[in-house]
């Protein structure tokens, strides 16, 4: 469904889709690769990936984890580790299940 909406909107040459395990592509990405990370995994894995989620995003880039309201106390440490962090910046969008949309300074 994904590729399809990429397709339809004509961002095929910007877009990149992947399906993986999240921790093995974050780990073996190069520094500043990502522009935007869509977080819709296993919740409790999402803290042990911020120091490579932090490493990957580029300036400027952004963490979307969906799920951040439906499943508030799953995400909770994971939203304590965005918060312990000084150069994180959060917001919480309340669209559908809640995204937890985080940059850095």
């Amino acid at each position: 469904m994904a590729a399809e909406n990429v397709r339809r909107a004509g961002f095929e040459t910007l877009v990149e889709l992947r399906t993986a395990d999240a921790a093995d592509v974050l780990r073996e990405s190069p520094d500043a690769t990502w522009d935007l990370v869509l977080l819709d995994a296993e919740r409790p894995q999402y803290p042990g990936y911020w120091p490579d989620l932090v490493r990957t995003l580029r300036p400027g880039g952004l963490i979307a984890a969906d799920n951040a309201i439906s499943h508030e106390a799953e995400m909770a440490p994971f939203r304590a580790t965005v918060d312990a962090d000084p150069d994180a910046v959060s917001a919480l969008d309340a669209t559908g299940a809640g995204l937890l949309l985080v940059t850095r300074r």
